[in-house]
């Protein structure tokens, strides 16, 4: 049963499914397949799948990595004898960039070469850098996420799920802005904020499409921008006066309709005013400091326009194992570019006569075989 859960074959079947799920999900349009329980489970044996066989390996490449040049003096047997010198085997070491241990048994001179251990470890060191990300893919699936619009100079409290897990109770915008490329056109928006714990400042970051903020688990994402008009109201029912920031182009309730504003350009706005049947009865542009009476008595004014950022805001530590993982995994790769891995031992008795013993497989193993004029070097770990 262990020998199965830790198997290739069992590994490409869960990889096989995972990614028949994710294409459909992408082409269906149903990104909540990533975070079901058939998906999660999948996710959960293909962990443990890999990290039984990265538990398997281990105490293997331990041994080969603690090897000495005792361990191939206590070697009795395993050697095959070559025909080449003492000399011969040590130039050929030195030109394949071997490093050289030595030692006496009796009469006899022991060596131990090695090289690529760094690669030999590569692969061990990519598995768990998958698991890690594995661990933190999931663990972001259970993360908590919120969407906020706050316009600049404004303070608001953080949304209750993202403050108890985070301990930052609020954001204020210090300032927005739309940045323009060359042509004119939209190339980005960028936010600067700032973050407070119980009145307390504890960062300043800021967040741009494409480069979100993130840091202690907390990520800060730039999803778009807004604008709401602010309006004083004060009429005859002392309760509904007040100030108001009124979204654009959404409708607002009166007692015998409705109205709607929208952006005319340079801080102007539009009121357009409505009856019950939806027809339009009313159309008047407002600039900041104007005004105008509705039916019922109420004053309107105009104050001013406000725009709003929209931030989307992830918190998980699922983020930093991602991360953490990946940077492992690029660790792995140049791992792998650092050399082949081959360990070989050699007895040389007193007349000069050597015999070899090696450790190393593919190419590596052919070619250095060839050079050493042997047809067949088996190891023995």
């Amino acid at each position: 049963m262990l020998k199965f859960i830790s198997s290739i074959r069992l590994a490409v079947i869960l990889i096989a499914t995972l990614a028949g799920m994710a294409v459909s999900a992408t082409i269906f349009d149903q990104p909540d397949v990533f975070t079901s329980r058939p998906f999660l489970a999948v996710v959960a044996i293909f962990f443990v799948n890999l990290l039984t066989c990265t538990v398997q390996l281990w105490p293997a490449l331990i041994r080969r990595l603690r090897r000495q040049v005792s361990d191939i003096a206590a070697k009795k047997s395993g050697f095959v004898s070559v025909d080449m010198t003492s000399e011969d085997l040590h130039a050929l070491l030195k030109q394949e960039r071997f490093s050289l241990h030595e030692t006496k048994d009796g009469e006899d001179t022991v060596l131990y070469a090695v090289r690529g251990r760094l690669a030999l470890m590569a692969p061990h060191v990519l598995h768990v850098a998958i698991l890690i990300i594995i661990a933190g893919a999931v663990l972001s699936s259970f993360g908590v996420k919120a969407t906020m619009q706050v316009a600049a100079g404004d303070v608001q409290a953080l949304p209750e799920k993202i403050a108890e897990a985070s301990g930052i109770s609020d954001l204020a915008v210090k300032s927005f802005a739309t940045e323009y490329d060359d042509k004119g056109q939209v190339a980005n928006w960028r936010t600067d904020f700032e973050l407070f714990a119980k009145g307390k400042t504890v960062d300043v970051g800021t967040t741009q499409v494409n480069h979100p903020y993130k840091k202690s688990g907390l990520s800060v994402y730039q999803m778009g921008y807004g604008k709401r008009f602010q309006m004083q109201l004060d009429g005859p029912r002392a309760e509904l006066s007040g100030t108001y920031a009124f979204p654009e182009e959404q409708k607002i309730p009166l007692p015998d309709g409705h109205f709607m504003v929208q952006t005319m350009g340079d801080r102007a706005l539009l009121f357009m005013q409505f009856d019950r049947a939806g027809k339009m009865i009313r159309q008047e542009a407002l600039r900041p400091k104007a005004g105008l009476n509705l039916a019922d008595g109420t004053r309107l004014t105009y104050l001013r326009p406000l725009e709003y950022t929209v931030l989307e805001l992830k918190y998980g530590h699922g983020v930093i194992a991602v991360f953490s993982g990946f940077v492992l995994a690029a660790l792995a790769s140049l791992m792998m570019l650092m050399g082949r891995y081959a360990a070989l031992g050699a007895r040389i008795d007193a007349t000069g006569a050597v015999s070899i013993w090696l450790d190393a497989k593919g190419h590596t193993r052919r070619r250095l075989s060839q050079a050493l004029t042997l047809k067949d070097v088996t190891s023995n770990d």
